[in-house]
């Protein structure tokens, strides 16, 4: 498949999933654009009152019939850097290869629905 392609792969994800995200109000990704596209991982920060990221992970666990996604959530050994700027914590998203654009629109989905409860 070759390393190029891979990472053509990838960004080509990210680049839908920040698309997706741009229309969710509720979330913030952190990070430019053009760097986040160069990687494999995208950071969001709450903003709608009310929302809990380890009841979202909880969520994403057990309430999509037949179907699991797997998340990091908390601080990601940066609790300084997080406390300088505020954010108490985030939910990370991360694609690679075997990843889809199914993939992407399954989370997104999640993610609207889960906002919608609150």
């Amino acid at each position: 498949c070759g390393f190029e392609n891979i990472m053509a792969h990838v960004s080509g994800l990210v680049d839908g999933a920040l698309k997706g995200l741009a229309g969710i109000k509720g979330m913030r990704v952190l990070g430019e654009r053009e760097d986040l596209l160069e990687g494999s991982l995208i950071s969001l920060m709450p903003e709608k009152k009310g929302f809990s990221v380890p009841d979202f992970n909880l969520f994403l666990n057990h309430e999509l019939k037949g179907r699991f996604i797997a998340v990091r959530t908390g601080r990601h050994c940066a609790d300084l850097a997080c406390l300088s700027s505020g954010i108490r914590e985030t939910v990370r998203i991360s694609f690679y290869a075997y990843n889809t654009p199914e993939d992407t629109e399954l989370f997104l989905s999640a993610l609207k629905d889960y906002l919608a409860l609150l």
